[in-house]
């Protein structure tokens, strides 16, 4: 397992709302299906198939733009090219996906 070394500076958050600032100092890549910062799970991996555009999420979102989604390293535009509800993300294409290309969720 990798390493992620994340510092936070403590700021004033009454002149910019509730905006938290980290830097991140080391990153080294982390194989595997889900991925947990703190407890949470931050983000999810999928391969497509061919049969269907639904995946079912770890965990229940409020809409598209609470996650970042990515198609073979594309980012995708929410409720244009996907759509959420609770913990099921469909991709909007109209023609079949290709298998076995990398899907990315990233939790907000």
């Amino acid at each position: 397992m990798s390493l992620l070394k994340v510092s936070v500076k403590q700021i004033d958050t009454a002149a910019i709302g509730e905006t938290v600032f980290a830097t991140v100092s080391q990153v080294n890549s982390v194989q595997a299906n889900v991925a947990n910062v703190g407890g949470e799970v931050s983000s999810q991996r999928f391969n497509t198939s061919a049969s269907s555009n639904t995946f079912t999420l770890v965990q229940n979102v409020n809409s598209a733009n609470s996650v970042l989604v990515s198609l073979s390293g594309v980012v995708q535009v929410p409720e244009e090219a996907y759509v959420v509800s609770g913990n099921v993300l469909t991709l909007s294409n109209s023609v079949p996906l290709l298998s076995n290309l990398r899907l990315e969720v990233r939790y907000l």
